[in-house]
């Protein structure tokens, strides 16, 4: 049966999405391949198919073939829901999404920097068509600069009318982290909720694992999600409304331990 943690009406899914780096995979790309198989076995026999939902490009996530290949994995939300891409026999093509658009970092964060970035999203959309809208842009700030950084950005929010960004915070290396602004109706939510929809599948049918702050929408809107136990504290202090009393926790990073969480919760 179903851990007591999730809603006693809860089926059980039949996809795993699962967030790349810091769910997944450790930093530099490091993981346990005996774990991977033991993973892939235990889906296999559960009727679990695999998705992965990343803020990275499909590119970079081309890069680790010998993980999408052992995996099976059958769809890849890139960009933080940008993008998706399907499997079609050896390789991943384009379903849909926002394709080849911008997509910034930008380590100066300053009141012009911020200003001057955010007005691609102003002078882009909604005017444009949607395939003009940008790509996610990453503010990188340290930890002590964090809040005020977000005061700066919501200042200029406030000056342009119909745009609706999405903010993020995403734990870089120590005493960093990531802002991610995106449009709010891209997400690894959405990205995820587009393929399951076109496999006759709801968010009822997918259990899904992640980390940070790209993952708080499938946090709040997926009944069957965990956490990596290390960034739930911070997580808390961000994210209030998440109902964190009903996401099961998994204790480190790593195919391993998110295999003993499935294995719990799916007893």
């Amino acid at each position: 049966m179903l851990s007591r943690a999730f809603p006693v009406n809860t089926k059980k899914p039949s996809y795993i999405a699962l967030d790349i780096d810091g769910t997944l995979l450790s930093q530099n790309n490091q993981f346990d391949i005996e774990d991977m198989y033991r993973l892939v076995k235990f889906a296999s026999i559960s009727n679990l198919k695999i998705i992965l939902a990343t803020g990275r490009s499909i590119e970079e996530t081309e890069n680790l073939k010998e993980i999408l290949d052992i995996l099976d994995v059958q769809a890849i939300v890139t960009n933080c829901g940008m993008e998706l891409y399907c499997r079609n026999v050896s390789k991943f093509e384009f379903e849909t999404g926002y394709h080849n658009q911008l997509n910034s970092r930008v380590e100066e964060f300053d009141r012009d920097t911020i200003f001057s970035t955010l007005k691609q999203i102003g002078t882009i959309y909604p005017q444009e068509e949607e395939h003009q809208f940008p790509l996610k842009i990453s503010f990188y700030t340290s930890d002590a600069d964090l809040k005020y950084n977000q005061q700066l950005i919501n200042e200029y929010r406030k000056e342009i009318s119909g745009i609706d960004f999405l903010f993020t915070y995403n734990q870089a290396e120590k005493g960093f982290h990531y802002l991610d602004v995106q449009p709010h109706f891209a997400t690894k939510l959405s990205g995820i909720a587009y393929y399951l929809n076109k496999n006759d599948s709801t968010l009822d049918d997918v259990i899904y694992f992640g980390d940070n702050g790209n993952d708080v929408p499938c946090f709040r809107k997926i009944a069957l999600s965990a956490i990596i136990k290390t960034h739930l504290t911070n997580m808390h202090s961000y994210y209030s409304d998440v109902p964190w009393e009903s996401i099961e926790s998994v204790n480190s990073v790593g195919a391993g331990d998110i295999l003993k969480t499935l294995e719990r919760i799916l007893a």
